[in-house]
């Protein structure tokens, strides 16, 4: 506790200044303060309840002084305390209390709640007091027994327990609104942070949501190219059964079955073959319109056949589709016809004279003479590599026979995209596709069009699809290529055969014969 007294005077002198200073926790009272008289005798006085002390001091040269004084009594509850010097007439007092709150705080206890005086505040523990054991004034030792003190009982107690209640009840009520406040921030910011991860969960299962609608929602370019290609597994199966069918029927020439026009020898199936020739491919303004006496096409025949036989451009290379379809058990078609005439005239067109005997002694004979054996092996051996060479020339016919028709809606559809008329299209493509022109529109034509890169510009997913798509048709056209190279492997194979053969029998076979002549000849 500090107290300062300062003179305020009009003159513009120096004015006194008296400090008093008091620590209740070290006991002591410190006077302070400046005088106008250098070395002037100072008095203080120091009273508590009818108790004085005095002491004496002098100020320094300049009219300062400090007294440090040692005073137990500072802890009673009214002091007193006075200032003069010798050299005047007037004292300065100051009466005031002193109280020490820690040490009156430890005589006080809190009680329990009493239910019919309950407080305002449910909070606060302040609700009774009770008074202590030791509260007897005659009891409590020094100096709470002076003059028969009373903690409990005096004024200052219910002073000091409401000063003591108003704090403890301010700061609780302090603590508990920022602790309430503090909770409903949280709660705050806890709804803000669960409102915000609501929204983006939200947001993001939107986002997906969206994504997958997207991208499980293909083009209808894409549904077009997949319907497109659904009826080429039925269409290939067909190409193969017709590849089979067709080798078959051109390897019957070599074999001469009974009853077939060839069985009798090469006459009859010229005859046969000459006939067909002037009813059907023979065009009368060729060698110089010579063939105009024997030509009966234009009058029995179609002109647009003439010639067909040996045309292999207009026969099977141009056209897509051919109308060539062996299961559906009928009359064979023009194309069949014209395939199988020019078969014959690619394939084995010199037949051979074939015994024809009588008698069954006959046949037994012949099969027993060397020479006939040998040279029946050798046919044997030449038909087996026409065999290898026909089926290059029946895959390339069944790749080209009409399909089943499934898909004709589609496909004269994107080529109508082109700008071709109907008619354009079916002769262009044939009425019912074949295999090799379903796999030209989607292995090439369908990526002629401008329409098939900007349909590209939709969605990633389908980029990804389209990918997916054009990598399968080009394993299926990889897949061609790879049954064409094993078909040619097996052409050049027996091209190197071929020429072994004419070695060995111009080369080794005549050697041999002359070593084995000399040897008998010894």
């Amino acid at each position: 506790i500090r107290f300062t007294v300062v003179e305020k005077e009009n003159n513009g002198t120096r004015a006194p200044e008296i400090e008093l200073s008091i620590d209740t926790d070290k006991k002591e009272l410190i006077w302070k303060g400046q005088y106008l008289s250098a070395s002037d005798a100072i008095n203080t006085t120091v009273s508590n309840a009818g108790d004085l002390v005095k002491n004496s001091f002098k100020s320094d040269w300049n009219g300062n002084f400090v007294q440090n004084v040692s005073y137990n009594g500072i802890n009673l509850i009214k002091e007193s305390a006075c200032l003069n010097t010798s050299s005047g007439n007037q004292e300065l007092c100051l009466s005031f209390g002193v109280r020490r709150s820690p040490q009156l705080i430890e005589v006080l206890t809190i009680g329990a709640s009493v239910p019919s005086n309950p407080s305002d505040d449910p909070f606060s523990p302040f609700d009774t007091w009770e008074t202590p054991t030791d509260c007897d004034p005659f009891t409590l030792p020094a100096p709470y027994e002076h003059n028969g003190l009373s903690l409990c009982d005096t004024s200052h107690v219910a002073s000091l327990q409401e000063d003591l209640w108003k704090t403890y009840y301010d700061f609780s009520r302090m603590t508990l609104q920022l602790s309430a406040g503090m909770m409903q921030q949280v709660g705050f910011l806890g709804i803000l942070y669960d409102a915000k991860h609501q929204l983006e969960t939200q947001l993001l299962f939107w986002e997906k949501q969206e994504r997958a609608h997207d991208d499980y929602h293909p083009s209808e370019q894409l549904c077009t190219i997949a319907t497109m290609t659904k009826d080429l597994a039925a269409v290939e199966s067909r190409k193969d059964l017709n590849t089979f069918g067709i080798s078959r029927a051109l390897s019957y020439a070599d074999q001469n079955p009974a009853g077939s026009y060839s069985a009798e020898g090469p006459y009859l199936n010229y005859q046969v073959r000459t006939l067909q020739f002037r009813e059907t491919y023979c065009a009368p303004t060729n060698f110089n319109s010579v063939l105009r006496f024997m030509c009966d096409g234009l009058s029995s025949g179609n002109a647009a056949r003439m010639n067909r036989d040996i045309d292999y451009a207009s026969l099977i290379s141009v056209p897509k589709t051919l109308e060539i379809d062996i299961t559906d058990g009928v009359n064979s078609s023009a194309d069949e016809e014209d395939v199988m005439a020019m078969g014959r005239l690619l394939f084995n067109h010199n037949k051979i004279q074939w015994p024809q005997p009588n008698l069954d002694s006959d046949a037994e004979n012949a099969m027993n003479d060397p020479e006939f054996i040998n040279k029946y092996q050798e046919y044997r051996s030449i038909s087996a590599i026409r065999n290898v060479a026909r089926y290059s020339y029946a895959n390339i016919v069944g790749m080209k026979s009409e399909g089943s028709g499934f898909n004709n809606t589609y496909i004269q559809g994107l080529l109508g995209e082109f700008g071709m008329p109907p008619t354009d299209i079916e002769r262009f493509i044939g009425e019912n596709p074949s295999y090799f022109a379903q796999m030209h529109v989607l292995t090439k034509q369908i990526f002629q069009h401008p329409n098939f890169y900007t349909n590209l510009i939709t969605k990633e997913a389908n980029i990804e699809r389209f990918k997916v798509t054009m990598e399968a048709l080009r394993l299926m056209s990889k897949r061609e290529s790879y049954e064409q190279a094993l078909r040619k492997e097996m052409l050049l194979s027996l091209l190197v055969e071929m020429k072994l053969r004419d070695l060995q029998e111009y080369g080794v076979d005549r050697k041999l014969q002359e070593i084995g002549s000399r040897n008998r000849s010894r």
